[in-house]
C-alpha cells in the first residue's frame, strides 16, 4: 500500500545568457555510493511503501521488482492463505474479492449456471470491467488479505517467467515448479488446476492455473483477462474466461520509494538501497555538459539528449537518449504527418532558435549542428565498433584531427511510437532544412552514411557549441580580468600558490614561468594599458 504519497508539480523556466534552465532534482542517494536523480518536473509521484507487514503469510524476494508471497490464497483456511506452499488453496473468478461466486454460462450441466453471460460476467470485475484490478476493491488478495499484498499484474507474472528458473518438482502428491529469482530464493508453484462451476479440473497432474490482475484489452475480448498457466512443458501467459476458478499467487510491493514519472515509467527502488533522499536546485550552466574538442569548428557533446533524464542529457555516450522529430522543441511530437513539423517555407535553419530542442533545454550556446558543421565530422577517423568500452552497443567512435574522439552509438531510429534498426543504424539531426520535404542528418551504418531524410522521423540530437574564446589574463578563468587575477599571480610569485593550478593562464609573457614581468602585464591589462 502507498502510505504517502507526494504530488511533485514542477515550476521553473529560469534562464540567462548562458546558462540553462534552474531544475529542482530529488537526489536518492544509495549505500553502495551512487546517486540516482530525478528532475522534479517529469514526477508524476513519489510514493513511499512499507512493504507487507502480515506476519502470518510470508513474502520472499526473488530478486524481482516485487515480492512474491509464499503460499497461495486459501480463504477457507486459516489466516486466508494454503496450509504450505505445496497446497493448491482456493479457486476464484477473476475481480470476485469475496472469492464466492462460482456461477458460469458455459452448460447447464455444471452448476451454479448462469445463463445470461452478461449477469455472470458482472460477477467477476462489474459489466464494465477496470483494465487493470490490482489493488482496487476487485483485488481479492488486496481486499482478503490486506497488508500491502495484492494480485500480481500481467507483467509482473511476465518477469517471473522470464527472469527466474523454472524447475519441475513433485512434493509429495502435488506436482509443480520451483521457481528461482536473481536473488538465488525460490517459491513454489503447485499444479493445482481450474475450477468451472463447483467442478475442479486437472488436479493431480502439472496443469496450473494462476491470476493476474490484468484484463485482455483487446477490442471483444473483455470477458478475458491474463493469466499464468503451465504444464509440464510450458509455463506461459494465457487469456481465460473470467468466470473459470483459478489460484491466486499474491505480490507485495517492496519496502521503499516508487516514483512514477510523467512518461508512464515506475522506479522502485527497495529500502535496504538508500542511505537517504534529498531534494535539492541547480541551474545548468553551459559547462553542465561535456564538450569535446576535435580540433574542428565547434565542440561535439560527449552524449546524446534526453528528456527523461533529470538533467536532459543521457548519462553516459553509449546510451540512446531519446528519439525527437525535427524542429520540435517539446520533444513530445510523434507525429508521422511531415505538416506538423517547421517546413522549409518557414525556416531553413532552426540551429540556436526556439525551434532547436537542444538550445532550449540545454540553454548557453549549446545547439544543433549546422549541415556544414555535421558535413565537418569528414575530416575525422570513422571507426565502427560493435562494443563500447565493455558494453555492448555498436556504433562509430569518431576521432578529430587532434585526436580527441566522440562516440555515436547505432541506436536506430523512430517512426510514430515504432523503435526500428537499433543496433545497426544511427540517426542524428542536424537544424538545417534543405527542401520542401527533407532535412540534412547524419545517418549510418557499419557501411554506407546519409545525409537527408523526412522531418517526421524520430532521431537523436548531439549538440555543438562555439569554442570558448580565452581572455588573457583571466587566470581563475571567470571571464573576467580584475584584481582577483592579480592576487593570484602574486600568491603563486610569493610560492604560496602554485601556477600549475590555472592550466598556463597565469604565464602571460609566455615564458614558461610566472614572475613579476606576469604581474606587470596584468596591471597594465586591467589599466587598459595593453
Amino acid at each position: 500500500m502507498k502510505t504517502k504519497i507526494l504530488s511533485l508539480i514542477a515550476a521553473m523556466s529560469a534562464t540567462c545568457a548562458l546558462a540553462g534552465p534552474t531544475l529542482q532534482v530529488v537526489n536518492i542517494e544509495k549505500k553502495n555510493g551512487t546517486v540516482e536523480k530525478f528532475g522534479v518536473e517529469d514526477i508524476k509521484s513519489m510514493s513511499f511503501l512499507p512493504g507487507s507487514n502480515d506476519a502470518n503469510i510470508k513474502s520472499v524476494d526473488l530478486g524481482l521488482t516485487v515480492n512474491w508471497a509464499e503460499v497461495n490464497m486459501g480463504l477457507s483456511q486459516p489466516n486466508k492463505c494454503a496450509t504450505a506452499p505445496e497446497a493448491a488453496g482456493g479457486y476464484y473468478g477473476w475481480g470476485d474479492p469475496t472469492g464466492q461466486h462460482q456461477e458460469q454460462p458455459e452448460t447447464d450441466k455444471i452448476t451454479p449456471y448462469e445463463g445470461d453471460k452478461e449477469i455472470c460476467l458482472s460477477y467477476y470485475g462489474g459489466m464494465i470491467p477496470l483494465k487493470d484490478i490490482c489493488g482496487t476493491e476487485y483485488d481479492i488478495a488486496h481486499v482478503q488479505w490486506g497488508g500491502g499484498w495484492r494480485m500480481p499484474s500481467r507483467a509482473e507474472q511476465d518477469e517471473l517467467r522470464l527472469n527466474c528458473t523454472w524447475t519441475k518438482e513433485t512434493r509429495g502428491t502435488m506436482n509443480g515448479y520451483k521457481v528461482t529469482g536473481p536473488s538465488g530464493k525460490s517459491i513454489f508453484l503447485p499444479a493445482g488446476g481450474f475450477r468451472l462451476g463447483k467442478d475442479v479440473y486437472f488436479t493431480g497432474n502439472w496443469m496450473g492455473y494462476y491470476w493476474s490482475g490484468t484484463l485482455n484489452p483487446n477490442q471483444g475480448f473483455s470477458q478475458y483477462a491474463y493469466s499464468l498457466d503451465f504444464s509440464d512443458e510450458y509455463y506461459e501467459w494465457f487469456s481465460d474466461s473470467r468466470y473459470y476458478g483459478q489460484g491466486v499467487r499474491p505480490v507485495s510491493e517492496k519496502k521503499g520509494v516508487i516514483i512514477e514519472k510523467n512518461n508512464g515509467e515506475k522506479i522502485t527502488i527497495p529500502a535496504d538501497e538508500i542511505a537517504r533522499i534529498t531534494v535539492d536546485e541547480f541551474t545548468i550552466s553551459e559547462d553542465h555538459y561535456e564538450a569535446v574538442d576535435l580540433g574542428l569548428s565547434v565542440m561535439w557533446a560527449a552524449v546524446n539528449v534526453d528528456l527523461d533524464e533529470y538533467d536532459y542529457a543521457s548519462p553516459s555516450p553509449e546510451v540512446a537518449g531519446g528519439y525527437y522529430g525535427w524542429g520540435d522543441p517539446s520533444g513530445t511530437n510523434h507525429s508521422e504527418d511531415e505538416n506538423d513539423y517547421p517546413k522549409y517555407s518557414d525556416v531553413t535553419s532552426i540551429s540556436g532558435t526556439d525551434l532547436d530542442l537542444i538550445h532550449t533545454h540545454w540553454g548557453g550556446s549549446w545547439r544543433l549542428p549546422t549541415m556544414e558543421e555535421a558535413q565537418e565530422l569528414r575530416k575525422c577517423t570513422w571507426t565502427w565498433v560493435d562494443t563500447y568500452k565493455g558494453k555492448a552497443q555498436a556504433g562509430y567512435i569518431v576521432t578529430g584531427p587532434n585526436g580527441n574522439s566522440i562516440f555515436l552509438p547505432a541506436v536506430g531510429w523512430r517512426t510514430g511510437e515504432l523503435l526500428k534498426n537499433v543496433g545497426t543504424h544511427g540517426y542524428y539531426w542536424t537544424g538545417t532544412n534543405c527542401s520542401a520535404y527533407y532535412c540534412y542528418q547524419i545517418g549510418f551504418n557499419n557501411k554506407y552514411f546519409w545525409e537527408m531524410t523526412y522531418r517526421n522521423n524520430g532521431f537523436q540530437l548531439r549538440g555543438v557549441r562555439p569554442k570558448k574564446t580565452v581572455l588573457k589574463g583571466d587566470v581563475n578563468n571567470d571571464g573576467t580580468v580584475d584584481v582577483t587575477d592579480a592576487n593570484i599571480i602574486i600568491n603563486i610569485v610569493l610560492g604560496k600558490d602554485n601556477a600549475a593550478n590555472y592550466d598556463g593562464r597565469a604565464d602571460l609573457t609566455g615564458e614558461n614561468d610566472v614572475d613579476v614581468s606576469d604581474l606587470n602585464s596584468l596591471l597594465n591589462i586591467i589599466l587598459g594599458l595593453n
